[in-house]
């Protein structure tokens, strides 16, 4: 046997006891490939949730510009009706001590 013909046995019984672990690669290749394209699914649903998200925190920022907003105002909207309040009592006061006074109303005495 000379070595072109060792060469070519080699060669027969390499392609032989290798030829399983080749398809059994091409196999891993293609569960790969399968599962390159679910990550790439997975990847782009993210990217919409990520946009949901952005919008929705977005949403909530403003909801709690407008609450504080509302705050404020309900703030200044009680201290000018406390002040509204003060403004009647006093002139109920004067309107009781005109009154008292004239004669038309009779003095209560507070205890």
């Amino acid at each position: 046997m000379d070595n072109q013909e060792l060469i070519e046995l080699v060669g027969t019984v390499m392609k032989r006891e290798l030829s399983p672990i080749i398809v059994r690669l091409d196999a891993m290749d293609q569960r790969f490939d399968a599962m390159d394209q679910r990550f790439d699914s997975i990847e782009n649903r993210l990217g919409v949730l990520e946009i949901k998200q952005d919008t929705t925190q977005r949403k909530l920022d403003n909801l709690d510009f407008k609450v504080d907003n509302l705050a404020i105002s309900m703030k200044g909207s009680e201290r000018n009706i406390k002040k509204d309040i003060r403004l009647l009592q006093d002139g109920q006061e004067t309107l009781i001590a005109v009154l008292e006074a004239k004669g038309i109303l009779p003095r209560v005495e507070l205890q």
